[in-house]
């Protein structure tokens, strides 16, 4: 797990078990979903299904996106 520098309440975590995602989905005010920024030459930056925000949304918090990708389906 990485702190940002600019605030202690934003976390990154590379990987997690279910059990524990299912908990952050819960505690979390928000849900912020960075994928389907336009970065050049990383075409994984699209995600082509949209089901973290579902997951989020499922657990009770509101998920922020962009409108791209498989996000608006």
């Amino acid at each position: 797990m990485q702190r940002a520098s600019f605030t202690p309440n934003i976390k990154f975590f590379s990987s997690v078990s279910h059990e524990t995602l299912i908990n952050m989905y819960q505690r979390a005010s928000i849900y912020w979903h960075a994928t389907g920024v336009s970065i050049p030459n990383v075409p994984s930056a699209q995600e082509h299904m949209g089901i973290s925000p579902l997951e989020a949304q499922a657990c009770g918090t509101v998920p922020i996106a962009f409108n791209s990708g498989g996000i608006p389906e």
